[in-house]
């Protein structure tokens, strides 16, 4: 065990001397050749993301259909709650939740010149929100501590161009490094 562990502490050793040797360690978080691996979606509307959506009774609803097909779309929706509605042209069903605790059933329709779609989807009111992990970009990986809002407008420019949304991307999420020089020396808090 011994001998394993001089071994490996040699091996970290002898990495960090090379790494030194070489200048200083510099992290590069740039991508080259950005690309996504999203399909092309076909002609016809086809309605993607959740099957189920939480929200806090009498709180606002916010949430965007997310259909892939040619556009113009049309929206619709069966069995919303009283107080929220959809926008037909849109996607985005807005509105104030009820204060009633319960599953609303609802059935969202999307329709173009070459189709339709319909899905079935719930409303969940009550203490139970995020049943489904949020999909979004993550800056993290990318900038690091490099985070601007240069690069954020890109990203989200990128989701909305690259059609992600069509596909229930819906989060850009802004990861900022804090480290304690930072932490004194601006309003950056955990």
């Amino acid at each position: 065990m011994k001998r394993a562990v001089k071994i490996l502490f040699g091996l970290c050793f002898s990495c960090i001397l090379f790494a030194c040797e070489s200048g200083p360690l510099v992290y590069d978080a740039t991508i080259q050749g950005k690309e996504i691996l999203t399909p092309e979606p076909e002609d016809s509307p086809q309605i993607n993301g959740a099957s189920i959506f939480g929200v806090r009774p009498g709180s606002p609803v916010f949430y965007r259909v997310a259909v892939s097909g040619e556009k113009p779309l049309t929206y619709s929706a069966e069995g919303l709650p009283k107080g929220v509605e959809i926008d037909s042209k849109t996607g985005w069903i807005r509105g104030k939740a009820p204060e009633e605790s319960g599953d609303y059933e609802i059935t969202l329709h999307a329709e173009n010149s070459k189709g339709e779609s319909s899905k079935k989807f719930t409303i969940r009111v009550g203490g139970t929100i995020s049943l489904t992990p949020p999909m979004g970009w993550n800056s993290w990986y990318v900038h690091s501590e490099g985070v601007s809002e240069e690069a954020i407008r890109d990203m989200a420019m990128a989701m909305d161009e690259k059609g992600l949304d069509q596909f229930g991307w819906t989060y850009l999420y802004l990861l900022m490094d804090c480290n304690k020089t930072q932490l004194y020396n601006s309003s950056c808090a955990y």
